[in-house]
């Protein structure tokens, strides 16, 4: 929901995009207040603030736009069996 004068966002969804469709890696995205649900890790609300002052973080596509972007990574992998 938002007004109709300001498009100020007055509840809803905390999660907004926007997809540029000629040059995918030019796309934003924000998600309030973080990237984590995990209360310890850095990212739980490190969004919060790009949020609150209208920002977005790159929403890349490319696998060198993804690259270049990365901060962290997560290698899951199978349990052997016993």
């Amino acid at each position: 929901m938002f007004e109709d004068d300001t498009f100020d966002q007055l509840d809803g969804a905390s999660y907004r995009q926007i997809v540029d469709l000629a040059n995918w890696d030019n796309s934003r995205a924000i998600n309030v207040p973080g990237q984590s649900g995990q209360p310890r890790s850095k990212h739980y609300d490190d969004l919060l603030p790009l949020w609150s002052e209208g920002r977005y973080f790159p929403l890349v596509y490319s696998k060198e736009a993804v690259d270049r972007n990365t901060t962290d990574t997560l290698q899951l992998a199978p349990m052997r069996a016993h």
